[in-house]
């Protein structure tokens, strides 16, 4: 009995040093296992710190909203700074508050597609506590914030890249004296009309106009003053035409009109009687009273031309013929007026070689004195003997 005691005692003694050997190991795990959430948690309050610092010193507007309310979350003082609102009134707004009303479709899009695990990028227009506009170019990242499903949004403002982007644009295809179109403009725009018209089976015109003796003005008055006319004229072009209507400034005092979806002729007729009559009226230039006439040339889709070189060739040839009438006036181009100028041009191409080729003779006509019957003088008069045409009178 002595001896079954003993050996029960020796046991519990040994479970009870296991035990206890077993609580101390435990307890300096625990121990461990506290220390090293302890220097975790201590890693993470330094690297969110590091991050908070990083997003509230970084020059650039950043913020983070949430994935499903669009509210504002964080803002840093960039933000507030660039935007003019202030960190409170931030907060109780939405991304869509920052943005132009007619923006947010294209906005609510691009979350979604946020939301869809691709982050935002691009080119955007953002308004301003004042109310302006500003162009930004957005990077974003999908975070988890507060335990929300959020976004990280970094901001940089590219007003003036985009504005200096838009002045070269506009200076490459606007005319730097009137701001109307130039060629290059005008030619893509009569190419899209040309496939418009032509899948849809419709009629548009082409008018060439000149300003009559725009040199003289020029010559009388000086360029700038001949500048400043320029531009009136443009203003009253724009005026005479719709909105959907094309008017470009070409070259010097030629300027070309394109005029869409006309039905008949008569329409472009009211338009070039409209400029006529916008011309007719006074023009004052820096208290210079001036009158001047404009001459007008007009092809039409598909009778007078199925290609934009041919449309302003032939529109071209028939202002050549108004101002041949007598100026201030307009003429719908004709096949016969093709074959007219080409004639023109061969007998100005003789007339040039003539000289050389000695085609030119002198005839000397006497002058009479009728009551007496004397010769009191002559005249040297010039003719061509052309080698085809015989001798070439000069009317």
């Amino acid at each position: 009995m002595e001896e079954a005691l003993m050996v029960l005692n020796n046991t519990l003694e040994q479970r009870i040093a296991e035990r206890t050997a077993s609580l101390v190991k435990a307890n300096k795990e625990l121990k461990i296992e506290i220390e090293e959430r302890k220097r975790i948690e201590e890693a993470l309050y330094d690297s969110e710190e590091q991050y908070r610092l990083l997003f509230e010193s970084n020059p650039h507007p950043m913020w983070v909203y949430d994935l499903e309310t669009l509210s504002f979350l964080a803002v840093n003082n960039a933000a507030i700074s660039h935007y003019g609102y202030s960190r409170e009134e931030f907060l109780a707004m939405t991304l869509k508050d920052i943005r132009p009303f007619e923006d947010i479709p294209a906005l609510l899009d691009s979350v979604s597609r946020v939301g869809s695990g691709f982050d935002m990028a691009g080119i955007w227009r953002h308004r301003k506590k004042d109310g302006s506009t500003i162009y930004v170019e957005i990077n974003s990242h999908t975070i988890t914030f507060a335990g929300r499903h959020a976004e990280v949004v970094l901001a940089n403002d590219v007003t003036e890249r985009k504005w200096m982007e838009e002045k070269i644009k506009h200076m490459a295809f606007h005319d730097a004296l009137t701001s109307l179109p130039n060629r290059i403009l005008f030619n893509d725009r009569l190419t899209q009309a040309l496939a418009h018209a032509h899948r849809m089976n419709e009629m548009f015109a082409v008018l060439f106009l000149d300003v009559d003796r725009f040199k003289g003005i020029n010559d009388a008055l000086g360029h700038t003053m001949g500048d400043l006319l320029l531009r009136e004229v443009a203003d009253r072009l724009k005026s005479c035409v719709r909105d959907q209507d094309t008017v470009a400034r070409l070259a010097g005092d030629e300027f070309t009109l394109l005029v869409l979806g006309i039905t008949q002729e008569e329409h472009v007729i009211d338009i070039a009687c409209k400029i006529l009559g916008a011309f007719k009226q006074s023009w004052m230039i820096s208290k210079h009273e001036l009158y001047i006439t404009a001459s007008i040339g007009i092809a039409l889709y598909p009778t007078n031309g199925e290609d934009a070189e041919t449309l302003l060739k032939n529109a071209d040839t028939a202002m050549y013929y108004a101002k041949e009438q007598g100026r201030n006036n307009y003429q719908f181009y004709t096949p016969a007026m093709h074959a007219r100028t080409f004639e023109k041009m061969k007998l100005e191409t003789s007339l040039r070689r003539a000289l050389d080729r000695e085609e030119f003779v002198v005839y000397y006509q006497p002058l009479v004195n009728i009551s007496t019957g004397q010769v009191v003088g002559m005249e040297a008069l010039v003719r061509w003997r052309h080698p085809d045409r015989g001798l070439v009178l000069p009317e």
